[in-house]
């Protein structure tokens, strides 16, 4: 997950079955993927 102030960010994902949690869990994996691509990118133009 993202670091703000030298600390991880962390987030949960609930659902009724495993295989929604899988499904919801790959979904935040990704999306946390792309925050962090975005990140590196700001600080490369910073």
């Amino acid at each position: 997950m993202p670091r703000v102030n030298g600390k991880r960010i962390s987030k949960n994902v609930y659902a009724k079955t495993r295989e929604e949690c899988e499904k919801k869990l790959a979904e935040l994996i990704k999306t946390a993927k792309a925050e962090i691509a975005e990140m590196k990118k700001q600080a490369k133009n910073a």
